[in-house]
């Protein structure tokens, strides 16, 4: 600055800012994309992404993208870019689901997936490719139980089962209550 600048003083500057007006070469392409690592290819070559988003300069037209990343289906399109700014929302449709099985009135059931131990209950947001597949539980004095399960794309499958014990249940002492009374007609 040309002057002194002194302290509990407010000053007021002007900015005059001399442009050309004319179109914009190289309007901006911002992409944001999900998940945040996926790698993004416009016209087959790839965008730095930072961030979950990428922005670029690029020419006006039509132009490809394309995102990809490991355990998500890829997601492609166009946009036309001209003269002003384009931004996209690209979000990749996960190729897994996750799973959660519950066990009543016992926790503590081992859990198998198509024969491979996943824990015991409670299971919860244990991550499986999508299919269907074969549930087991286990638990020492309880029926085993069988069942299937299916994992959607994103989604959370929740699974509740009900253990019967192998045990009978103890009997009971029976009480047998008889009670006396009689009537009067004065009373």
């Amino acid at each position: 600055y040309p002057i002194a600048i002194e302290g509990r003083t407010v000053y007021r500057a002007k900015l005059k800012a001399e442009t050309e007006r004319g179109e914009i070469q190289n309007p901006l392409l911002i992409i944001h994309v999900e998940p945040r690592n996926a790698k993004l290819f416009i016209d087959n070559e790839e965008a730095e992404v930072k961030d979950g988003s990428a922005t670029l300069s690029i020419s006006k037209g039509r132009h490809i993208f394309r995102a990809e990343a490991d355990d998500y289906e890829i997601a492609s399109g166009v946009v036309e870019l001209a003269d002003e700014t384009v931004t996209r929302t690209v979000t990749l449709k996960p190729k897994f689901g996750y799973l959660d099985v519950f066990s009543l009135p016992e926790e503590g059931a081992s859990v198998f997936v198509n024969g491979d131990s996943i824990g015991v209950t409670p299971i919860r947001q244990h991550r499986l490719p999508i299919d269907t597949y074969d549930i087991q539980l286990k638990k020492d004095f309880f029926f085993t139980v069988d069942s299937l399960a299916t994992i959607t794309s994103g989604a959370t499958t929740s699974q509740t089962y009900t253990l019967v014990s192998t045990i009978a249940p103890d009997e009971g002492r029976r009480t047998l209550v008889l009670l006396e009374g009689a009537f009067h007609p004065s009373q």
